[in-house]
């Protein structure tokens, strides 16, 4: 039992020092979304809302929107 909470630890440790490296680099584009503090998906939705209510109230033309997911 003790080594399931060491090794949370160490995984705990291992990911905030990956995610400094990470962000500290900016090795992960602004727009990406997804895992990441403050870019949930729900933030992305809500971006891609915003900008499709300006699109059609200002120039009143469709707007097309392909989702993927890519697993594997």
């Amino acid at each position: 039992m003790l080594l399931v909470h060491a090794a949370k630890v160490l995984i705990r440790i291992l990911t905030k020092r990956i995610e400094a490296e990470v962000e500290g680099i900016d090795y992960i584009a602004d727009d990406q979304f997804g895992f990441r503090k403050g870019k949930g998906t729900r933030d992305a939705i809500a971006a891609l809302r915003v900008l499709g209510e300006k699109v059609f109230n200002i120039e009143r033309i469709s707007m097309y929107l392909s989702l993927t997911a890519l697993i594997g």
